[in-house]
């Protein structure tokens, strides 16, 4: 395997190697790193200082704003915009063990229809069940036994790591991303026609914690505007070194929650190596001047199973955890 698997033991640094996902290069459209005045033009900022809700309160998908300007538009700050997935590399076939090749993905199989963030002193898990979620109709949420329906919550923590020993901290914020399977990945997964579909029913298929499919999910993240950016000594380095790369959700920090017509994905970053965790608290501080593409993929391995492609995928656009998320509690 050549992705990084950030668990608990070891460090992220010695894991094995990793693999290209994407580059600047490839992102869609030049991103936004400032654009005030389109912002006041459009008011589309998130709002400051915002007051704390219940979760029984909420509903999925409304914390954050969607961009939906024209191309060449100035994208607001705290604001998320769908992205095609053909801006993330992919393994293609054959022999992608040997030849190491990667391409474009198609077109992704799920649609981003919203994202949140949060802000609690615990780690919301499970959310779809505590939170009202709209979902389609009850004879469109199941295509070949998959959900219509994908929601992968990343539980992020804000605390400083310990070196030593296990923290008993939850505090932190959580990002949920809400995605509806596309029309022409219906067809695909109804018929099974391509092998990503293929894949996407049996990653699906099961909801046994220990099913071995469910270890190939894999994130990736890329900063497209790294090159306006100034981290500190050391930062700058490790950033630039694992920006694009993919990475495991699991086997021992992510759970699968099955409900009607749904499929939640937690991702316990809490869990991680303290490595991992110093690294990305660091990086929380340059956020807000960050102009960050998520995306996730069940990792293909066999030729019967590539080319690989993205299951959903989404730009975060200058996020300031401390101004932009809503509190929960």
């Amino acid at each position: 395997m050549a992705d990084v698997v950030a668990q608990e033991s070891g460090s992220v640094m010695e894991k094995l190697s990793l693999e290209e996902s994407g580059s600047p290069d490839s992102a869609p459209n030049s991103p936004a790193t400032n654009g005030s005045s389109e912002e006041k033009n459009q008011g589309l900022t998130a709002p400051e200082h915002r007051s704390k809700v219940g979760v029984d309160a909420l509903v999925l998908g409304e914390s954050l704003v969607r961009f939906m300007g024209a191309p060449g538009q100035v994208q607001p700050r705290g604001t998320w915009a769908s992205i095609p997935g053909q801006s993330f590399n992919c393994r293609v076939g054959p022999n992608y063990e040997k030849t190491k090749q990667k391409k474009p993905s198609a077109a992704a199989l799920y649609d981003v229809v919203g994202l949140d963030l949060f802000f609690s002193s615990t780690k919301l898990s499970h959310i779809a069940q505590h939170i009202a979620t709209k979902l389609p109709a009850a004879e469109d949420r199941l295509i070949n036994g998959v959900p219509t329906t994908l929601i992968i919550n990343l539980q992020m923590p804000s605390y400083s790591p310990k070196m030593v020993g296990k923290s008993t901290k939850e505090e932190g914020y959580t990002i949920v991303v809400i995605m509806r399977m596309t029309d022409q990945a219906k067809k695909e997964v109804q018929n099974g026609t391509t092998p990503a579909a293929k894949l996407l029913c049996r990653f699906a298929d099961h909801a046994n914690p220990k099913y071995p499919l469910h270890n190939r999910l894999k994130c990736i993240g890329v900063c497209r505007n790294l090159q306006d950016l100034k981290f500190g000594m050391g930062l700058s380095g490790t950033v630039k070194q694992f920006n694009g790369k993919p990475f495991f959700t699991g086997p021992k920090c992510h759970t699968f929650f099955q409900g009607d017509g749904y499929l939640e994905i937690d991702v316990d970053f809490h869990r991680y190596c303290w490595a991992f965790k110093k690294a990305a608290h660091k990086v929380l501080d340059y956020t807000k001047s960050m102009v960050i593409d998520l995306a996730f993929v069940v990792e293909g391995q066999t030729d019967d199973e590539l080319p690989e492609q993205i299951l959903g995928c989404a730009r975060l656009n200058l996020l300031d955890g401390k101004t932009h998320s809503l509190p929960v509690g």
